[in-house]
């Protein structure tokens, strides 16, 4: 699953580490929640996303705790190489037959949550934020500045939405076709345009939350654990007054694994995993 991280900072630490949910996340979203991978499921194993309240509560309530009773949290996050993806994405799922119903009723193209707003409106200033934190003393191209930047992703997206509406029921032939009739129909070229576009800028809202956006969400989702393990270390730094030599680990930590690393160096990933875990 790839789950959408769009709380507040504060929000998503009291989720963690103080036994918050994210009810009232700011802003809500119809597909709100924490945990699983962000491989937006392609393949089919993985399409149905948890109900993040619940879930949370579950990785709350079981959270170790140290001596002085801090909970310590650990997450692992597994991603995927974006080009993967999309090509993963279009093979599976133009499969005739094609094994998952969702792609009978989904609009590839619907960016929209139901109060309005776009995915990209959620993701595009936490990626931002994520060139500030690791970049901002290093940026001499003005063009990676952070406010050229979100104007160049937030025109790169509404092109993307464009080219979605032109091979999506633009045809009059075509008009009252699905998603995976517009699969089969298109060349190779435009079919695999089609759902990237559907894989990268969609809200997944037509669907049912089943898939569409996990490119997305997964810089986001990267982007934000990042973010909260900086912020847990310099809490962790702050309580120790500086003693830790700048080791501090913080509360929470995260390991981001590559799920093509992991196959490719199964050993040395398994020992990474075993080393973090334990």
């Amino acid at each position: 699953e790839s789950p959408d991280l769009f709380c507040g900072d504060e929000i998503l630490k009291k989720a963690f580490v103080g036994g918050a949910d994210l009810a009232g996340s700011d802003p809500p979203t119809e597909s709100t929640a924490v945990g699983g991978t962000s491989d937006g499921g392609v393949g089919g194993k993985n399409a149905k996303r948890h109900d993040g309240r619940r879930h949370l509560r579950h990785v709350t309530e079981s959270n170790d705790e140290d001596k002085k009773g801090k909970k310590k949290v650990k997450i692992i996050h597994f991603v995927r190489n974006p080009f993967d993806m999309v090509v993963s994405n279009y093979l599976y799922h133009s499969q005739d037959p094609t094994p998952e119903k969702w792609v009978h009723v989904d609009d590839p193209c619907q960016n929209l949550y139901k109060n309005g707003k776009s995915l990209a409106s959620h993701v595009i200033p936490t990626l931002v934020s994520g060139l500030e934190l690791h970049s901002a003393k290093n940026i001499t191209n003005s063009s990676l500045h952070p406010s050229s930047l979100q104007e160049t992703m937030q025109k790169n997206l509404a092109d993307i939405a464009s080219l979605c509406r032109s091979l999506y029921r633009s045809d009059p032939s075509l008009r009252n076709k699905t998603f995976y009739e517009h699969l089969l129909h298109h060349d190779k070229w435009n079919g695999l345009r089609l759902s990237s576009a559907q894989m990268i800028a969609a809200s997944s809202v037509a669907n049912g939350h089943k898939a569409g956006g996990d490119v997305l969400r997964m810089a986001n989702n990267i982007v934000r654990f990042e973010r909260l393990k900086e912020q847990s270390k310099k809490a962790e730094r702050r309580r120790s007054g500086g003693g830790g030599g700048g080791k501090e680990e913080g509360d929470v930590r995260v390991l981001t694994v590559s799920m093509d690393d992991f196959i490719k160096n199964a050993t040395t990933n398994i020992m990474k995993f075993m080393d973090f875990v334990f």
